[in-house]
């Protein structure tokens, strides 16, 4: 089991973020949750 290929979008974007690891603080990844892309 595995991601479902309806959230890989979102999950890929989480993991660039993580591996990055340009978030460092609490508020960093808030606002990085909360923002809408469009």
């Amino acid at each position: 089991k595995g991601v479902a290929s309806r959230y890989l979008a979102n999950y890929s974007g989480w993991q660039r973020l993580l591996d990055a690891q340009v978030l460092r603080t609490p508020a960093q990844w808030l606002c990085a949750a909360v923002r809408q892309v469009q």
